[in-house]
């Protein structure tokens, strides 16, 4: 969601001499693509939607067959969809080209030296994950940033991240899974960009059974706060650091939102949910996003010949 991992700048545009590249191998069209973002060194990593986002999926990927990352990346951009301008400093898409075949994907939920490590035990040759790796201020690549490229380079590790795209994607993306986790039916996105998702049930539903069934969707609760109706007929689902400031509440009163869920709340949002009498649960920001990594996950295990393993860190945020 937004917010998520602050941005340290905005990530460069295209140079001309890979402008000249992809218009060479793909066409004007390509050259032209708005949302690529390429950094060229001893090998290539980009962030922003993926060049392998311009070339056609077939239907159905040969059974038995060879996958490659360009299969998986042909796939996943022509599926995930298009970034557009809502995520100009996270990557969506291939962020780092390790070997080419593909037998083994791990997925998780943030980029880290850890959870690189655990990817590689299990012998895995590209790794998935929501939070990818942020670039750091300036030019200057810094300790950390440094080590865990060192790591991918040196294990030739893919690293493929979805950011905004696992956040808003109506079929698997983090809020539509807490919504139809919860027995609604996702109606339409939420907030400027459409990073989260409104629901309704076709019956409303006891709040305090919707407090129960989130518990045991995501694992925890970490703050409740239950000022709305006892029965929720309309909810809002924006994962991570989604939760609302001031400006935002006069439009979910105005939409006869009845229940607000997300990871993490802000110290104010009791008293504004209070006195605009809506419920709030706060589900944790990890727990809140890696439902839309594990269906992703599944989608890839259905259209690939590949073992896809879910590498599961979790943190008390």
């Amino acid at each position: 969601m937004p917010g998520s991992f602050p941005a340290a700048y905005p990530l460069a545009q295209p140079l001309s001499p890979a402008t000249s590249r992809l218009r060479a191998e793909f066409g004007d069209s390509a050259a032209s693509h708005p949302s690529q973002y390429r950094i060229e060194c001893v090998s290539e990593v980009t962030a922003g939607h993926n060049v392998m986002g311009i070339r056609e999926t077939s239907a159905k990927h040969e059974e038995g067959g060879m996958v490659t990352v360009d299969d998986l990346m042909a796939f996943l951009n022509d599926f995930m969809g298009d970034v557009g301008d809502n995520d100009p400093h996270m990557a969506n898409g291939l962020q780092v080209r390790g070997r080419q075949e593909v037998e083994t994907l791990a997925t998780g939920v943030s980029a880290s030296l850890r959870l690189f490590e655990e990817a590689v035990a299990r012998n895995a040759d590209a790794l998935l994950v929501h939070h990818g790796m942020n670039l750091p201020p300036g030019m200057l690549l810094d300790t950390i940033f440094t080590q865990r490229l060192r790591f991918l380079l040196e294990h030739d590790l893919s690293l493929i991240a979805y950011h905004y795209l696992l956040d808003s994607h109506p079929e698997i993306g983090h809020n539509v899974q807490i919504i139809k986790g919860l027995g609604a039916q996702p109606t339409e996105p939420y907030g400027e960009g459409g990073w989260g998702w409104y629901g309704e049930f076709e019956t409303p539903v006891a709040l305090d059974q919707l407090l129960a069934e989130c518990e045991q969707l995501l694992g925890q609760v970490r703050a409740s706060y239950p000022f709305g109706p006892l029965q929720v007929h309309r909810l809002v689902a924006l994962s991570g650091k989604g939760a609302p400031g001031h400006a935002e509440m006069e439009g979910l009163i105005r939409d006869k939102v009845d229940l607000y869920i997300t990871g993490e709340p802000h110290e104010w949002n009791r008293e504004l949910f209070r006195e605009a009498g809506i419920s709030f649960f706060a589900g944790g920001h990890y727990n809140t996003e890696k439902l839309g990594v594990l269906a992703l996950g599944e989608v890839i295990r259905d259209r690939f010949d590949v073992e896809v393993e879910f590498l599961d860190l979790p943190n008390e945020t």
